[in-house]
This record gives structure tokens, C-alpha cells and sequence, in this order.
């Protein structure tokens, strides 16, 4: 005899769906964020390097400058030193 079986609990077969994308149209929109992101980076970068630039700018007007006093004596004719002292300013004894 046949055992009754309940067509419900039966799992219907059916093919494996294969997903319907177009793999072309995929890569596209791929290619265009990357470039949309590369564009965002570039312009980032061109910011930042023109923010450094204008940092460097307002730290060179803000550096402050020590006034050089000109007016210092060269001469050097002290003909009072006889060659002992000249040897013990340099030298210890």
C-alpha cells in the first residue's frame, strides 16, 4: 500500500533562479563612484594644500623680526697686549 502523502509538505522543484542584473550597467556605475570618489579626493588634497599655504603665508606676516644693531666696533688695534697675553687669552696656562 501506498503511504498518503501530503502534497503540501512537498518542496516544489524549481530551476535555481539566476539573478537578472546586466553586469555591464554594474561595472558602469562602479567606474562612475570611483571617479566621483578620485574627483573628492583630488579636490581634498587641493584644499588642503592651499589651506598649508595660506597657514605658511600668515606664519611668515606673523614671525617676528629682531631689529640688527649695526653699529659694532671692528677695531682692533689694541697694541697694549704684549704676546704672553695674547697666548693666555687663548690658551690656559
Amino acid at each position: 500500500p501506498k503511504q498518503a502523502v501530503n502534497k503540501n509538505l512537498e518542496t516544489p522543484k524549481k530551476e535555481p533562479e539566476i539573478p537578472n542584473f546586466d553586469v555591464d550597467e554594474l561595472v558602469k556605475k562602479i567606474d562612475a563612484k570611483i571617479a566621483e570618489l578620485e574627483k573628492e579626493e583630488a579636490l581634498n588634497k587641493e584644499k588642503e594644500k592651499m589651506n598649508e599655504k595660506k597657514e605658511e603665508k600668515e606664519k611668515l606676516e606673523e614671525s617676528p623680526v629682531k631689529e640688527v644693531n649695526n653699529n659694532v666696533n671692528l677695531e682692533l688695534s689694541d697694541n697694549d697686549d704684549s704676546d704672553d697675553d695674547f697666548f693666555d687669552d687663548f690658551f690656559d696656562e
